[in-house]
């Protein structure tokens, strides 16, 4: 596999990839040893906003900077953004409309089984679930409608 590394010169690496680096949080790309760098795909992302780009970047760091701005768009909250991309590019997910990633992604945040306790923020008992991260019980339109505003939990802060 190649490197999805960029060169000062704006062009895309050479090199096979001998590393598995995760860039972002849940998101492991292929890169040589020259790129084992946390600060790739910022450096992609302002090759193409500058238009110095020699190459296309790979379809992946595309992929996430696409997840990425879509949710931007909504939220303009730089967390909630980056959980978004990284969760919807672990899916392995060619899906082209933003409604569907959103779904899978508020879908990736629960454990699988319902609870018997109340939502936390509207206090219903139906369809609730607890989170992944930090337990917590919401139903899915109380968490769905809060995570276009967070990337938080709305009891203890914990990023979801």
């Amino acid at each position: 596999m190649k490197c999805v590394g960029i060169t000062k010169d704006g062009s895309r690496c050479s090199r096979n990839s001998k590393y598995h680096q995760e860039l972002v949080r849940g998101c492991t790309f292929g890169v040589c040893h020259q790129h084992r760098s946390p600060r790739l795909i910022t450096n992609w992302d302002r090759a193409i906003r500058n238009k110095t780009t020699r190459d296309s970047p790979p379809q992946e760091i595309s992929n996430w900077l696409t997840n990425f701005y879509e949710h931007w768009e909504v939220t303009h909250d730089i967390a909630a953004s980056t959980r978004f991309a990284s969760a919807t590019y672990s899916l392995n997910q060619t899906i082209c409309n933003y409604e569907m990633k959103f779904e899978m992604y508020i879908e990736s945040l629960f454990k699988d089984t319902r609870v018997r306790e109340p939502c936390t923020i509207c206090y219903k008992e139906n369809s609730v679930f607890n989170t992944m991260s930090c337990d917590h019980p919401f139903c899915k339109d109380c968490i769905r409608e809060w995570m276009t505003r967070s990337a938080t939990c709305p009891v203890c802060r914990t990023i979801l």
